[in-house]
Order: C-alpha cells, then sequence, then structure tokens
C-alpha cells in the first residue's frame, strides 16, 4: 500500500505544480471580484478571512453576480423545463408510447433536480466560470435524494485531462475535523495519530485530507466490485501512516464535471470575463480611490498657519472659534486650493464600468432576469444577436461540460434506484440524445423559427394566386419543427399516427355524411317524379319502369 500512496503523492504533486503558474491570477481575480471565493490552503476553509480590501467600487463583484445569477436563469432555469430527451431515430420521437416514456423521464429527471441541491450548487459552478475561467462540482448518488451535487472553489483542487481535453481526473487537498473523520470512515480506517487524539477526545482536531478522482488503471475486467469500476476513488490523511488509506471505492462513470468559459486547444484551465475585465476593474478602484482623496481635500483641504497658533486652540468645527489677532494676520488658510473636476473623473469611471459591465453581459442577463415579463427566445435573439454570438462557444462547451454528463450521469443514478419506467421496445436499441430548451438556447435557434415563419407567410402569400402551391409544403412537418425549436411541451402536439387516425375517422364521417346527402337526395327525387303525373292515374316511374 506504501507504493500506491507514494504514486498517489508524486501525481499529485505533478498536478499542483502544472497550476501553480494560475495561483497568482487567481487570487487577484479574487480579491478583485470575489473575495469570499477561492481556498488556496487547506487552512483557508471555515476562517472567516476576507479579501474585501482591494474592493473600493463593487461593480465588479456586482456584475460577476448578474451573470452567475443570468446563466442560471438563461441556461438551466427552474422554474421552467429547460432540456428534454430525444430518441436517435427522430421519427420515433412522434410515436405515441416513445413520446408518453420520454416525458415521464424528463420529468422525473426535474424531480431530482428539484429535491437535490443542484439548483442551489449551479449558480456557484456559473460564478466560479465566469470569475476564474473554470468551475467544478462533484455529482454524487445519494440515498435520498439520487444525486447530491458538491461545488469546489478555484485553489483547493487540482485536475487533469484526458486526450480529448475533458477532465478526468481531480486531486483536492481539505481539512475534516477528527470526529467528522472517525464518523465518515469508522475508527479502523484512520491513522494511529487520529486514533489517540480521538481516544483524547479532542474531537474538533482538523486533519488534512486528500481526495483523488482517476481512471482506475488497476481494474482487473470481470471483477464488479467498487474497487474494480472504471473510475477510483481514494481517501487518505495527509501525513497518515504510510500504508493506511481510509476508503476506496470507485464509479462506473466520471463524477467531476469542469466545465470552462473559454480554453485554447488542450488546456487543462479555462479563462473568462473576470480576466478580460481585471485592468478594468483595477483601475476603476484606483479611480474610486482618488475621487474620494479629491473630495476630501476639498471639503477639508490641509491648512497652513502661523506658529503662534501651535498652543492655540484652533477649531475647524462649524460653529467653531478660534481667537486670533488680526494684526498680526494670524490666521489658517490651506496651504493650496484644489478644485477638482469630479465630473470628467465620474464621466471616466461610468465608461470603465460599462466595459465590466460589457465582458460579464450584464444588460442581457439583467434583461432575462426581469421578474414580471415572458421575455421570448425571439425579443431576446433580437436586442442582443451580437452577444448571443460572442456566448456561442461558451453555451455549447458548459453543455458539453456540464449539462450533457450531469444529466446522464443522474439519469443513470435513476436506473440504478429503480425509478425509471421500462423502456419502450422502440427504444432498446436507441440511443437517447438530449435537447436543450432553456431561453438561450432557444434564442439561438430563433433563427430557425423566423425562416419556418418566412418560408410558410410566403407560400400562404403564393396560395392566394394558385392553391396547388401549397403541396410543395409538409404543414405537419413545420409545426413539428417550429415546435421543437421553442421548445413546446411535446404532450401538446399530436403524433403522425394520431393525426392520421383523426383524419381517417373525420374523411370516413365526411363520406358517411355524403352518402346520406346523396340517399336524401335520391329519396327527394323520386318523390317528385312520382308526383308527376302522365294520364290515365300513371306517374313518371311507372312509367319508366313499365308498370
Amino acid at each position: 500500500m506504501s507504493d500506491r500512496r507514494q504514486k498517489f503523492e508524486r501525481r499529485k504533486a505533478a498536478l499542483y505544480n502544472d497550476r501553480q503558474e494560475f495561483l497568482d491570477e487567481w487570487k487577484t481575480l479574487s480579491e478583485y471580484f470575489q473575495p469570499r471565493r477561492g481556498r488556496f490552503l487547506p487552512g483557508d476553509r471555515n476562517k472567516g478571512k476576507s479579501r474585501v480590501n482591494r474592493i473600493i467600487n463593487s461593480t465588479g463583484r456586482y456584475a460577476a453576480n448578474v451573470l452567475a445569477n443570468g446563466m442560471h436563469t438563461g441556461l438551466t432555469n427552474p422554474a421552467r423545463p429547460w432540456f428534454r430527451l430525444a430518441p436517435g431515430d427522430r421519427d420515433l420521437s412522434e410515436f405515441g408510447p416513445v413520446k408518453h416514456w420520454l416525458h415521464i423521464v424528463e420529468k422525473l429527471l426535474q424531480s431530482i433536480f428539484h429535491s437535490s441541491n443542484l439548483y442551489d450548487s449551479l449558480p456557484q459552478i456559473y460564478l466560479e466560470m465566469g470569475v476564474f475561467g473554470t468551475g467544478c462540482v462533484g455529482l454524487f448518488e445519494d440515498y435520498e435524494d439520487v444525486i447530491r451535487a458538491y461545488p469546489f472553489t478555484v485553489g483547493e483542487y487540482a485536475l487533469a485531462v484526458d486526450h480529448k481535453g475533458r477532465t478526468d481526473s481531480l486531486y483536492r487537498e481539505f481539512p475534516m475535523t477528527v470526529g467528522q473523520i472517525v464518523s465518515r470512515f469508522g475508527l479502523e480506517s484512520v491513522s494511529h495519530s487520529v486514533r489517540n487524539i480521538y481516544d483524547r477526545g479532542a474531537l474538533d482536531q482538523t486533519v488534512v485530507v486528500t481526495h483523488l478522482i482517476e481512471p482506475n488503471d488497476e481494474r482487473v475486467d470481470g471483477m464488479q466490485d467498487a474497487k474494480n469500476k472504471p473510475w477510483r476513488s481514494v481517501y487518505y490523511e495527509n501525513g497518515g501512516d504510510a500504508d493506511q488509506v481510509l476508503q476506496i471505492s470507485g464509479y462506473d462513470e466520471c463524477p467531476i464535471m469542469s466545465p470552462r468559459w473559454n480554453t485554447i486547444g488542450g488546456d487543462t484551465w479555462g479563462s473568462g470575463p473576470g480576466a478580460d475585465a481585471l485592468g478594468d476593474n483595477k483601475q476603476l478602484q484606483h479611480q474610486e480611490k482618488k475621487k474620494a482623496q479629491a473630495i476630501d481635500k476639498h471639503v477639508d483641504p490641509p491648512l497652513q498657519g502661523p506658529g503662534s497658533l501651535r498652543k492655540s486652540p484652533v477649531t475647524t468645527l462649524p460653529g467653531g472659534i478660534t481667537f486670533v489677532d488680526m494684526m498680526q494676520n494670524q490666521k489658517l488658510e490651506p496651504v493650496y486650493t484644489i478644485q477638482p473636476n469630479i465630473s470628467e473623473l465620474r464621466a471616466d469611471m461610468a465608461e470603465v464600468e460599462q466595459r465590466i459591465n460589457q465582458a460579464f453581459f450584464v444588460d442581457m442577463f439583467l434583461m432575462l432576469a426581469q421578474r414580471g415579463q415572458q421575455m421570448t427566445a425571439t425579443e431576446v435573439a433580437e436586442r442582443h444577436e451580437e452577444k448571443l454570438m460572442a456566448l456561442g462557444t461558451v453555451l455549447h462547451r458548459t453543455s458539453s461540460e456540464l449539462l450533457n454528463p450531469l444529466i446522464q450521469r443522474t439519469f443513470q443514478r435513476a436506473v440504478t434506484a429503480g425509478i425509471v419506467p421500462p423502456v419502450p421496445h422502440e427504444l432498446r436499441e436507441q440511443p437517447l440524445q438530449i435537447e436543450y430548451i432553456s431561453i438561450l438556447a432557444q434564442a439561438q435557434q430563433a433563427v430557425a423559427t423566423s425562416a419556418i415563419e418566412r418560408m410558410t407567410g410566403f407560400a400562404g402569400n403564393l396560395a392566394a394566386v394558385d392553391q396547388s402551391v401549397l403541396d410543395k409544403i409538409d404543414l405537419d412537418q413545420a409545426i413539428d419543427e417550429y415546435g421543437m425549436a421553442i421548445g413546446a411541451p411535446p404532450r401538446i402536439i399530436r403524433s403522425d399516427d394520431q393525426v392520421a387516425n383523426i383524419r381517417q375517422q373525420r374523411a370516413e364521417v365526411e363520406q358517411q355524411q355524403q352518402q346520406m346527402a346523396m340517399a336524401q337526395q335520391a329519396a327527394e327525387g323520386a318523390k317528385t317524379l312520382s308526383e308527376v303525373q302522365t294520364g290515365e292515374g300513371r306517374n313518371l316511374i311507372q312509367e319508366a319502369l313499365g308498370l
């Protein structure tokens, strides 16, 4: 076991060394944007230390919070559906049993998300992405809520990515009290030193623990126990016994998700709006300080006076009196006169604040978060098309690095828990796809809905001249495509089979009505003929039949 511990320690040292050059930037970003975030030493947790001394003007801090809440509202709003499931074969999505099963599973996943702490954790992840460029969260199974999210803050962990640039390893150090360690892992698993501390009753003494999650290169094929899972999880005490670990377990899927705002090549760590606005935020703090100094000097300037007043009572308070001999010109006066042009300084500061807000997309996210207004995706796209273009790669990366694995892992946990209904036969060989219907996702798809609207409108204008042009448009499919683009609930759109049955029934009713009308017309015609007399008490019907 000592060889294994040494291997873990070597890799931890390598990963912590790789992130070393980012530490100074992260610390600076923390000081200027989010002083309460970032733990760069294991002892930073629960210490109550605040790094707010750098912040005089809170524009940057406010902008970062708006971005985090705006991303949450625009991508994963708990008050409305933001994703849906679809089969790999799109034709199956219109099949009644398949549509019903997908709807049930979607509602089940949404219920799991609501009952867990996910919606409390997502804004923290978005905040880390915006300020530091990288967010990180562990999604672990929970026997009460199915899943449990554990968001981490920058500085307390190190990551590694695989050959495809996907995060596959995490090492982190964090403090635990002796009581917590014994309660979590059991007295028989702890080191001799921790056992002695526990026996003395010092349960609140802290010990630094390392937790690692990485691909299991010691996995034995065919073995199904926790130690032979595709990903291994190991806890051990820093400085503990050489052959001691607290726990070894594993996962079927990687439980670590680390979305990045922007990356270059195969970089492990990302960069975000915080780095883009850091220079402006530093300038803004400097200007805010200088503005305050200018106002102080203007209102309460430094004074000078004769030496004879050194021992005399002098007051500068309102209504105060200082007795001087005017014949000797004994008076106090400013050392220099300052008339600061505060309006120009404020105008320049407003430009800097605007640049910070632009870097964090504040105006767009505030629009999304407005209460009492039902913003449509088309309105968002029209008002902030250029910002949506800038966010395009970010939203795609967020989906691939955070939301996709989040939904997939939750679905697998639900399957393992036995709460997913039986899969329809038609879906058993079909992979499930995830489609996003959040307000931001729909805003990006607004181009597709505009194309459908323009096309159907153009065809309608032509139909006023020649009705046959409508044969060129599959209106049923247009409704399906439009509904998917705007995220309409699938249950309000009938499947092709249902529509075919309704139309067949309608055609049969219309045919019966036509037959009844024809029979009625025939009966009325016969009655009319029977009333036409040809002589000798005979009518036209009798004449026609030779009666």
